[in-house]
């Protein structure tokens, strides 16, 4: 009876370990929203809100002057799940002026 009471506590602490850590982890485990189509202050915005922290990439090049500064893509992409305080890389549209044809 003596032997087995070590082993018999090593399993309940392993046990215990393994069910904390899931729990720890499994909570900070967050879905990230969807900033594609949102400008680059609103996009920063909400993915604060939601428990992320919000990078900048290159933009993607727009010929339309409209869309400057508005977010083309991200990643993790809308819908995943991404581990809460982690960073979420967004690429805003950069305006760029097309070449004039004319003097081709």
């Amino acid at each position: 009876m003596i032997k087995r009471y070590p082993v018999f506590v090593m399993v309940i602490f392993l046990i215990t370990i393994f069910f904390a850590t899931t729990t720890v982890f499994a909570q900070q485990l967050l879905q990230v929203p969807n900033v594609v189509g949102m400008d680059s202050a609103q996009a920063k915005q909400t993915l604060e809100k939601a428990g992320f922290k919000c990078t900048v990439s290159r933009g993607t090049f727009a010929g339309d002057q409209s869309r400057n500064g508005i977010i083309a893509s991200q990643s993790p992409v809308a819908g995943e799940k991404a581990i809460k305080g982690s960073a979420v890389e967004v690429s805003p549209y950069q305006y760029r002026q097309p070449p004039d044809r004319s003097k081709i």
